[in-house]
């Protein structure tokens, strides 16, 4: 597994997923949106979301194939969602793993470089 993440090394180039995307909440996000540190916002969740690597922040790739994303999308005035994605068979859907809000400020100062891996410019 190797993680990229924009703020440490960056993310290396590949065919990112873009569109529209319908999406399905597990268990364990609706709890995450229930349970936020900022308030419940398990009744305010959207089921499309529109993918670009605007929004892109982490990917892992497991044997050069990514597996796991996390996009960031503004959400009001004062917060950002941070949504944690994976295909799901279908390939207009993407599984909603876990999600969390940032302050729209937070731009993750303490984030330890150690957990994500380097671009390998070979």
């Amino acid at each position: 597994m190797a993680t990229y993440n924009v703020n440490a090394y960056g993310i290396p180039s590949f065919d990112y997923i873009k569109g529209i995307f319908d999406l399905e909440y597990t268990n364990h996000a609706f709890s995450a949106a229930k349970n936020d540190r900022y308030g419940n916002f398990s009744n305010k969740l959207e089921y499309k979301a529109t993918l670009s690597d605007d929004y892109l922040i982490e990917v892992e790739f497991n044997n050069g194939v990514p597996v796991k994303y996390i996009y960031r999308f503004p959400y009001n005035n004062k917060l950002d969602i941070c949504l944690v994605l994976r295909h799901t068979i279908l390939s207009n859907r993407l599984l909603v793993v876990t999600l969390w809000f940032n302050a729209t400020k937070d731009r993750h100062n303490t984030l330890n470089l150690s957990n994500y891996d380097k671009i390998n410019d070979s």
